[in-house]
């Protein structure tokens, strides 16, 4: 009977050796995680500029989509500005009108209004901006104010190039195209990409950056896409 009641138990060696694996087993779980959490965090830091990027795009996108003929009720000239710095450096401008707005019920406004991005250095955001100004009420007397928004931040080059149905232009003035738009405008933004210094929670610029192109077509022309999309490798206008 004595003899039953001691094999019931453990001995210290067993005990000791199931310790052990449980060890080996929580360590390998926490190498897991942390591998884990790191492939995370890589991931969030790669696709995060890609993600400003889309966001950017998707505003200028939705404003293109909407653009209002110069000649148009309230609506005023389009016009594309090229400031190249330096070679693969761009700090283009744009102004033109759009639909893209929905106002408010108690609001002086129209669904018409001026916007504009622009390039801007702004202190404490690091790098340039890129800002999006809407002017809303178009027929007040007095110069309104514009209502900014920054859209993508680390702005290191924004290009925009202007098509006609023949040649590619850097800069678009509708006054010098009889009053109306271009067929298509193609955006190449470049952003700087940022690491994460260790031990801390500043940002260092990395040498690469990440560079997102998009090719818009304009509203008038929305019909004859199938016209033009062979001949979208054109010249290069002056």
């Amino acid at each position: 009977m004595d003899r039953i009641k001691k094999q019931l138990g453990f001995t210290l060696f067993e005990l000791l050796v199931a310790i052990a694996l449980m060890n080996l087993i929580a360590l390998s779980l926490y190498a897991s995680m942390t591998i884990g959490l790191r492939a995370k965090k890589s991931t969030r830091r790669s696709i995060g500029p890609y993600q400003s990027l889309q966001a950017a795009l998707e505003f200028i996108g939705r404003d293109f989509s909407c653009a209002v003929e110069p000649n148009g009720i309230l609506a005023g000239q389009f016009e594309g500005y090229n400031h190249e710095e330096r070679e693969e450096v761009d700090r283009d401008s744009i102004s033109f009108y759009s639909s893209n707005y929905m106002p408010k019920e108690d609001e002086i406004a129209s669904d018409i209004v001026k916007v504009e991005y622009v390039l801007e250095e702004r202190r404490g955001w690091g790098d340039l901006v890129l800002v999006r100004k809407v002017t809303k009420n178009l027929l007040s007397p007095k110069v309104a104010d514009s209502e900014d928004e920054v859209v993508c931040r680390r702005i290191r080059s924004f290009d925009i190039r202007y098509y006609d149905g023949d040649y590619w232009y850097d800069s678009w003035d509708s006054a010098n195209h009889d009053d109306s738009l271009p067929i298509a405008a193609e955006v190449t933004i470049i952003v700087a990409h940022y690491d994460k210094m260790k031990n801390s929670d500043d940002y260092v610029q990395a040498d690469s950056t990440v560079t997102l192109k998009r090719i818009f077509l304009l509203p008038e022309i929305a019909g004859n896409r199938q016209n033009i999309g062979g001949n979208m490798s054109g010249g290069i206008g002056r």
